[in-house]
């Protein structure tokens, strides 16, 4: 996947089925109005998959999409460390761990007002909490492609967040994971090479 650097990443690790509500995530990117250019990486595969792909043409917004199949996990940290941010539209989970994953590699999270995630997340912290439809997730997306000191700001939060939900040595591993991954992420490019993931130069 080449993505370029001034392109915002934003990224959704999911099973493509249902209840997961990648579907939203596609309405709410037909309904994006941004100056930044940016692009959507949604990792995961599942029964719906086919349909997804459709949804997303039916809605003109195949080329804002890059479909990534089923990612190994040990692959995982290459894809949150080149991510600007992380899309969460689930609204059935109890926790959500991709989410606390996303908030260690320091990704400021969009997350509906539901359940779990809207308890790892705090709003307009490390965040943001969205009603469960298309605009109000879009406009959030906006807001944090818009604004790169808004990301860093929340992603900062984001890693100190995680924290009082992950054991100590979870944590910490998970941080180091991450750190590890963007440090073979710049050197695979100061060698010209390509991992799982890597952003182009």
């Amino acid at each position: 996947h080449n993505i370029a650097p001034d392109v915002v990443l934003v990224f959704c690790a999911s099973r493509l089925t249902h209840e997961k509500n990648v579907d939203l995530l596609l309405r709410a990117v037909s309904h994006l109005r941004v100056h930044t250019p940016y692009r959507v990486l949604i990792a995961g595969s599942g029964l719906d998959e086919r349909e997804l792909k459709s949804l997303a043409n039916s809605l003109g917004v195949s080329n804002r999409i890059i479909w990534a199949g089923e990612v190994p996990h040990i692959e995982m940290p290459d894809y949150y460390s080149a991510a600007d941010l992380f899309a969460f539209p689930s609204s059935n989970d109890t926790l959500g761990m991709v989410v606390l994953e996303a908030m260690a590699a320091k990704l400021p999270t969009v997350v509906i007002d539901r359940n779990g995630p809207a308890e790892v997340v705090r709003h307009n912290v490390d965040g943001i909490h969205t009603n469960f439809d298309p605009v109000s997730f879009s406009n959030a997306l906006a807001l944090l492609i818009n604004h790169a000191d808004l990301r860093q700001s929340m992603g900062a939060h984001a890693i100190v967040g995680c924290q009082k939900f992950c054991t100590p040595d979870t944590a910490s591993g998970l941080q180091d994971a991450y750190q590890i991954a963007k440090e073979m992420l710049q050197l695979d490019m100061l060698l010209g090479k390509r991992r799982g993931f890597a952003r182009t130069k």
